[in-house]
């Protein structure tokens, strides 16, 4: 049986993260973002207590919060932060 793929789409709050994070970091995120459509529950991801299917996984110090619609298999990649920082109310 194959495995449905998701579409992976980056919000803007992500992108402005981005430039505020080192860039020896870059490629390790961009490559779990990528890693998400093939399997949007990977082994290190934890739901997150809110309203929404909202997620995070660990990649390093920083934590990659993401939100799937699995309805239309879709994964909205929302933002990354410190885990001090990212946990903080928006």
């Amino acid at each position: 049986m194959a495995q449905n793929k998701f579409r992976v789409e980056v919000r803007p709050a992500l992108q402005r993260d981005l430039k505020k994070i080192d860039l020896r970091y870059h490629k390790a995120i961009w490559d779990k973002i990528e890693a998400l459509a093939e399997d949007p529950l990977p082994y290190d991801c934890a739901k997150l207590k809110t309203e929404k299917a909202m997620f995070r996984i660990r990649i390093g110090v920083y934590r990659l919060v993401y939100e799937i619609d699995w309805k239309n298999a879709i994964i909205y990649a929302a933002y990354i932060k410190t885990r001090q920082s990212s946990y903080k109310k928006r």
